[in-house]
């Protein structure tokens, strides 16, 4: 489980950290989602509700290459891939934070307050 929880964070990474050489980004956010569809796959049998979340992922995979080929702004569709990418962290960072109070690290509280804040700053924006 702990290749698990590497997988969810190297995910995170590329979602989250911006690298840019001009319009290029050298990390773009399909790869992250990619990555999360094929480690979710991965561990179906021992984190179900996370291979629940694979058709969101492909879903937000997709939406991130044709954003990272094409870079179109359509405000439906980023409205759209904003409530994905909610829904998609809270319930991962829900399960993390679970699995860490179930084998009793302190770090689940503090998993919960990121989800919770993660959540606000994204709807704030």
């Amino acid at each position: 489980m702990s290749e698990l929880v590497s997988s969810i964070r190297w995910g995170f990474l590329f979602l989250f950290l911006d690298i840019n050489l001009g319009r290029f980004d050298i990390l773009p956010n399909f790869v992250g989602y990619f990555f999360w569809l094929e480690t979710f796959r991965e561990y179906r049998e021992k984190a179900p509700e996370l291979y629940r979340l694979c058709t969101f992922c492909k879903i937000m995979g997709i939406v991130e290459l044709v954003n990272w080929l094409l870079n179109p702004e359509f405000l439906l569709v980023s409205l759209l891939t904003m409530l994905l990418n909610l829904y998609l962290y809270y319930t991962i960072l829900t399960w993390a934070a679970d699995y860490a109070q179930s084998r009793g690290y302190e770090e689940a509280a503090a998993l919960e307050r990121l989800r919770n804040m993660l959540v606000i700053f994204q709807v704030a924006v």
